[in-house]
C-alpha cells in the first residue's frame, strides 16, 4: 500500500468531487513541486495525503477553512483559535494557541 495509494469515493463522507477539486487547487496544486519543474498533477486527486486533509478539517462551500483538529488533543475548534503558519499548507498551526506551548502527551 503505497503513500499515495487511492480512497474509495465511499469513504469520502460528505466531500463531493467538486469540492475536493476546489480544495486540491486552492491547497495542493501551484508551485512547481519537484525538481525537473512537474507541478503535484490531477492524477493525485484521490490520496490519502489530500483525504487526510481534508478530514481534519471542515471547509465551507469556497474551499475556505472554517475548522479545524487541533493536533494536540483531537477536538475540534474554529479555525480563529489556530495561530498562523507561513510554512504550514493551509497557513495554519498544527495545534490551537493554548496548546501550541504544551509537550507532547504521547
Amino acid at each position: 500500500m503505497s503513500y499515495f495509494s487511492t480512497i474509495e469515493q465511499s469513504e469520502w463522507g460528505g466531500v463531493d468531487d467538486k469540492m475536493k477539486e476546489t480544495i486540491f487547487h486552492k491547497y495542493f496544486l501551484g508551485d512547481v513541486k519537484d525538481r525537473y519543474g512537474n507541478r503535484w498533477n490531477d492524477d493525485n486527486k484521490n490520496t490519502k495525503r489530500l483525504y487526510t486533509f481534508v478530514s481534519k478539517r471542515k471547509f465551507d462551500e469556497y474551499g475556505n477553512i472554517t475548522d479545524k483538529i487541533c493536533g494536540y488533543c483531537g477536538s475540534l475548534y474554529s479555525i480563529d483559535e489556530f495561530g498562523k503558519d507561513k510554512k504550514s499548507r493551509d497557513g495554519y498551526q498544527n495545534r490551537i494557541r493554548k496548546h501550541s506551548s504544551k509537550t507532547n502527551r504521547r
